[in-house]
């Protein structure tokens, strides 16, 4: 039989801002702090994430995206990313091509058109 010496205390595994180990990251927290609140006009919160956060809104919300799927933030902010995951899915499900099929039995999507009389006709 071959004996195994036993493993001392193993290095700690290295954290970097990116690894899910190290949490969210302070950047982060900000990002998701500004999102928690509410915003009455676009332009304000772009405004804010501009000048608080010093990122373009396209980042914001790449970043934003990216985080729904962070358990580490998931842990830390739970009711928020539990409401950005819901708009996402009821998104998801409105445009979908699916969603704006008429289904079987139902009525055409289109409103009937209304019938010209005698005296509309082009003819």
């Amino acid at each position: 039989m071959v004996s195994v010496p036993p493993v001392k205390n193993p290095a700690p595994p290295e954290t970097s801002p990116s690894s899910p180990a190290a949490g969210v990251s302070d950047a982060d927290r900000a990002l998701l702090r500004l999102e928690s609140r509410s915003w009455k006009h676009t332009a304000t919160k772009e405004q804010a994430i501009r000048s608080q956060l010093g990122i373009e809104p396209t980042d914001y919300y790449l970043r934003l995206q990216a985080l729904l799927s962070d358990p580490q933030a998931a842990r830390e902010f739970p009711a928020l990313l539990e409401r950005l995951s819901a708009q996402v899915e009821r998104a998801k499900e409105r445009y979908t091509p699916q969603a704006r099929l008429p289904q079987p039995g139902t009525a055409s999507p289109r409103p009937p058109q209304p019938r010209m009389s005698q005296s509309e006709d082009p003819a």
